[in-house]
């Protein structure tokens, strides 16, 4: 089951859909900051100053306050309207929804603003409780790691104010506030049990730091998109397409490895795997942006469709909103659950013609997200015609991919090529040859096993 993190609020309130276009420019995200004297390490403070200038949310002239956003998750996409404490970004003219600034960077609109807050109060109390698990962890064989770079944090870890990120100690230093900053940067790095091999992130942390800040934002955009809150998605994933870029040409100036922080993985693309996903996700959602408002297929009554063929093709337009949850790490949506792929289904080997092309040459995402594991920094967006393959393979009870072959609907075109082909080949055969066909899969599948 999943954990939360956090002051998640009970009961359950639903985070509400974001219905502007923009979010607001804190009052002096683009003012020069002479950062104070520290005792805080020398390239702290640089990466400190390029990560602001690269997009980081900056607090100054923003009031403390109590707040309450919406929260996501990748289990459910909606973690609910979460109470936190923030920065309140000053409403002006253009500006009447409120916003503001959380302890990730990012700034979020809010649902509610309260009373004034304590920000020395709130890190105090903060380093006292990691002070006490710490101590508590202390002298065990098995360490527990207090930071790991390459950990997924959920969003309402993420932006709480009783948690300690280390990307914290940026903002308190942003602000002025030099003894905050160095005990979050002490507790985090002070007292490293000596297996971490971390020593590239307390001598240089710019890429560390940077990682809480992208993962943050890519981690928002991918439950937004899960809960359909679309406005909010495609802002955050129009920044992340920018400062992710901006974050990885400084790593190579820096000279950063590729994946010092990603030790799982050979691809030397992206110091962070995740970004790859983000233009295809930016895609979509300008594309859903631009596409007519519409009912769905199952809301209008698949009983008021003319004909088949009309409604085979309102319910493949639908695929775009086939939402099923994983429910077990490792593991995989079962699209099939969701009613729109369920509908398909049962139109029959009538729907097998319109599936296939959607399976050829359909780029769309759904709103359905596989994960190995949710605190492993891996988010996937399943893709439309991976729906179309469910429903394939349902309706000719077969399948012509075994589990662990299911990356090839990732591959590309020329493997969806491949796919059909097996599936046309299938198609061609005399009832008796499929049964064959299908028994011959059962008995490989149990050979594997």
């Amino acid at each position: 089951m999943p954990i939360f993190y956090g002051n998640q609020q009970f009961p359950f309130r639903p985070s509400p859909k974001f219905t502007g276009d923009s979010f607001p420019t804190p009052p002096q995200q683009f003012t020069p900051n002479q950062l104070p004297t520290t005792k805080l390490p020398p390239l702290f403070v640089a990466a400190t100053s390029k990560l602001f200038e690269q997009g980081l949310a900056d607090p100054r002239g923003c009031e403390y306050r109590e707040i309450e956003v919406g929260t996501g998750n990748c289990w459910e996409g909606d973690s609910g309207i979460m109470k936190v404490h923030g920065w309140v970004i000053p409403t002006s003219s253009e500006n009447q929804q409120g916003f503001a600034i959380c302890w990730n960077g990012l700034v979020y609109p809010v649902a509610s603003i309260g009373a004034k807050a304590d920000i020395h109060k709130d890190i105090s109390l903060a380093l006292k409780e990691m002070a006490k698990i710490k101590a508590k962890e202390r002298g065990y064989e098995n360490t527990t790691r207090f930071y790991s770079p390459e950990k997924a944090t959920p969003e309402s870890y993420s932006l709480c104010h009783t948690t300690l990120l280390s990307i914290k100690a940026c903002l308190l230093l942003q602000l002025g506030e030099v003894e905050l900053a160095e005990a979050v940067w002490s507790i985090n790095w002070g007292d490293r049990p000596e297996s971490d091999n971390d020593d590239v992130n307390v001598k240089d942390p710019y890429l560390m730091l940077a990682s809480e800040w992208l993962w943050a934002l890519f981690d928002r955009a991918i439950c937004a998109h899960m809960r359909g809150d679309d406005n909010l998605t495609r802002l955050s994933a129009e920044l992340l397409f920018f400062a992710g870029d901006a974050v990885e040409e400084e790593a190579k100036q820096r000279g950063f490895n590729f994946h010092r922080l990603y030790r799982y993985t050979d691809s030397e693309s992206h110091f962070f795997p995740f970004l790859e996903q983000v233009p295809e996700l930016l895609t979509d959602q300008e594309r859903r942006a631009k596409q007519p408002q519409r009912e769905q297929a199952l809301t209008v009554g698949l009983e008021n469709y003319s004909n088949q063929q009309e409604r085979i093709s309102a319910l493949i337009q639908d695929l775009e909103e086939v939402a099923v949850l994983q429910n077990g790490q490792p593991g995989y949506p079962h699209l099939r659950q969701d009613p729109i792929t369920q509908a398909l289904i049962a139109e029959g080997e009538a729907a097998i013609e319109p599936l296939l092309m959607c399976l050829a040459n359909d780029t769309r995402l759904t709103r359905s997200v596989s994960f190995w594991r949710d605190f492993v920094q891996d988010r996937f967006i399943l893709g439309v015609h991976e729906a179309a393959y469910v429903a394939i393979s349902a309706i000719l009870k077969t399948g012509f991919l075994n589990y662990s072959e299911l990356f090839k609907l990732y591959q590309g075109m020329e493997e969806r090529q491949e796919i059909i082909a097996d599936i046309r080949q299938y198609l061609a055969l005399n009832p008796r040859e499929r049964k064959l066909y299908r028994e011959n899969k059962l008995k490989k599948k149990k050979r594997k096993r």
